[in-house]
């Protein structure tokens, strides 16, 4: 909600009291952000995450000035999940970093390609295969063995154990 505030018109000074709810916008990575005016005028934008922090964290060192989201979702601005911590250690400590794991590979194993349900040969890679057939790229190749794709370079591709 905004707050009361003191406008100058052409008599004087007149406070407006009108509640209205602050409209958010998104920044490009999908932080939202609310601006605020002061008493002179001056127009700064905030993050809600820095809104709540400052609502309702208490710093306690004055060093700690950027708002971190614990398990690192931006939308997630439940105070809960915010705390204050270092500009340069925020970074290096985000949840995005710890929660990129080396995933089980699941595009492994010999590829099958297949001409009007007539195998044409077997590939470990799919640069092996563009390069038998003579594709450009594997781009193609790609897209049909994660099923985005039924045919590429006028052949069905899938994994040797499907």
């Amino acid at each position: 909600m905004s707050m009361p505030r003191t406008i100058k018109t052409s008599i004087g000074y007149r406070t407006i009291s009108k509640k209205r709810i602050l409209k958010c916008s998104k920044l490009r990575n999908g932080t939202k952000v609310i601006r605020l005016v002061d008493k002179d005028g001056n127009k700064k934008n905030y993050t809600v995450a820095q809104i709540v922090a400052r609502t309702f964290i208490e710093k306690d060192d004055p060093k700690r000035t950027f708002v971190r989201h614990i398990d690192g979702k931006e939308g997630n601005n439940n105070v809960k999940n915010l705390k204050w911590d270092y500009q340069g250690r925020a970074a290096s400590t985000d949840y995005r970093f710890k929660r990129r794991k080396k995933s089980k590979n699941q595009n492994t194993g010999p590829i099958q390609a297949f001409k009007n349900n007539v195998f044409c040969g077997e590939f470990q890679t799919a640069t092996e295969a563009a390069r038998h057939f003579g594709f450009k790229n594997t781009v193609g190749i790609c897209l049909c063995l994660k099923e985005k794709k039924k045919t590429a370079g006028g052949m069905g591709w899938r994994r040797k154990d499907e």
